[in-house]
């Protein structure tokens, strides 16, 4: 699997241990050809309870963050989440109707 390769638009992601924040990461390539980082994360309500649609499956929050030239890293990756997450605001699930 290692030598394999995203078209662009397309990405793979993975499931993560339980002691990581995102539950499934992966990478993915832009229609651009730019390669990123891609988290997906269970969408939550402030009281901590996943927001289900009425179906009854998870919804998940995104983060894509573009990889540098030479294609990233550990490193940069948690830099990345760093400067993001320090200008995302939290959102409020209130207005969900389910």
């Amino acid at each position: 699997m290692s030598n394999y390769q995203n078209k662009p638009g397309e990405g793979t992601v993975w499931q993560n241990d339980g002691d990581k924040k995102a539950a499934l990461s992966g990478k993915l390539l832009l229609p651009n050809g730019e390669g990123a980082f891609i988290d997906l994360y269970v969408a939550s309500r402030r009281d901590g309870t996943p927001v289900l649609d009425r179906n009854g499956n998870v919804f998940y929050n995104v983060r894509v963050k573009v990889m540098d030239v030479q294609g990233g890293g550990e490193g940069e990756r948690s830099k990345a989440r760093s400067e993001f997450s320090s200008h995302v605001p939290d959102l409020d699930d209130s207005d969900i109707p389910f």
